[in-house]
Order: structure tokens, then sequence, then C-alpha cells
């Protein structure tokens, strides 16, 4: 009977707790990628200004 209950409680507990805490890990890490992708692209595109106007002189 004990066990029962604790099956019966923890369950549906356990998966509303990993409803709502589980995709907010991923979406930080997805935000972190995002921003590192857009700091990499403006760096890349900063040196390729450079090599241009190195060139073009």
């Amino acid at each position: 009977m004990f066990w029962e209950f604790v099956l019966l409680i923890g369950i549906p507990l356990s998966v509303l707790l990993l409803a709502v805490f589980w995709p907010e890990q991923i979406a930080k890490s997805e935000s972190r990628d995002s921003v590192r992708a857009i700091i990499d692209r403006i760096a890349r595109e900063n040196r390729e200004a450079k090599y241009r106007d190195r060139y073009r002189e």
C-alpha cells in the first residue's frame, strides 16, 4: 500500500518537474550557441573586411 502511494505521487511529480526544468536547460545552451555563432560571424566579417581593405590599397 505504501509503495503504491509513493509511485502514485512520485511519478507524476517527477514528470511535472522534468517538464518544467528540462526545457529551461535546453534553451540556455541553445541561446549560448546562438550568441557564440553571432559573435563568430561578426569576427569573421571583420577579418574579411580587413583583408579586403589591405589588398585593395
